[in-house]
């Protein structure tokens, strides 16, 4: 996320690094704890481990936000162990659950269920699809004109070209969904920082995992 190096991740990252997994802004001052508006590996760390109530590793589906006196209480254990704070340049250690089962056929399920959810969120014209002008309308009404330094018109067409896998100019609910399957490498359920990262880089498993979808009986026109 933090694409410029500066050792924490910004309001811009954020929003990148959502909407590289087919997800909306989030709010940066959910996760940054000392108000300076930005969010750094402890203040991650720090939400991450607080929203993980049952303390399994991983905040999976219907956990309960925490709140801040349990991020800043998190953040105190994290920031007095010398070691975590040694290595806080690394990547978090939470993992963001997309599935409740770690077989195949629940995480296609899984997947292909937020694949739907992101869709019907975005598609304003409801003809099952997200276009760039969407996406850019989507960041627009949440008060988001720029991200990176570029503007959201810039964004929403960056988004469909690396998403859009049947060359249709648009996203379908397939291919929001092999989004998170391709990420998630060790096919865990839940993908980590390590995988997210990795995100740019895997087109090629994405295609493989949207034509394998589609010969199941898959068909992105009618999801």
């Amino acid at each position: 996320m933090d694409t410029n190096g500066d050792g924490k991740v910004s309001q811009a990252e954020l929003n990148a690094a959502q909407a590289a997994i087919g997800r909306g802004p989030l709010d940066i001052a959910a996760f940054d704890l000392n108000g300076d508006g930005f969010m750094t590996v402890l203040e991650g760390a720090a939400f991450m481990r607080a929203n993980d109530t049952n303390n399994n590793g991983t905040m999976d589906i219907g956990e309960a936000p925490a709140s801040t006196a349990a991020k800043l209480a998190k953040l105190n254990q994290l920031s007095a162990n010398a070691e975590y704070v040694q290595k806080s340049t690394s990547p978090y250690q939470n993992n963001v659950r997309y599935s409740s089962g770690t077989d195949l056929a629940s995480r296609q399920t899984n997947a292909i269920s937020f694949g739907r959810g992101h869709r019907d969120r975005l598609d304003a014209d409801g003809n099952g699809k997200i276009s760039a002008a969407e996406i850019t309308q989507f960041f627009n009404n949440e008060g988001i004109f720029q991200v990176n330094g570029n503007d959201t018109t810039a964004m929403g067409q960056g988004i469909v070209a690396d998403q859009d896998l049947n060359g249709d100019g648009q996203i379908d609910a397939l291919e929001t969904a092999v989004v998170y399957l391709a990420a998630d490498d060790n096919n865990s359920g839940a993908m980590d920082y390590a995988e997210l990262i990795g995100l740019p880089s895997n087109r090629p498993e994405r295609m493989d995992r949207y034509n394998q979808l589609i010969s199941q009986g898959y068909d992105p026109n009618t999801l």
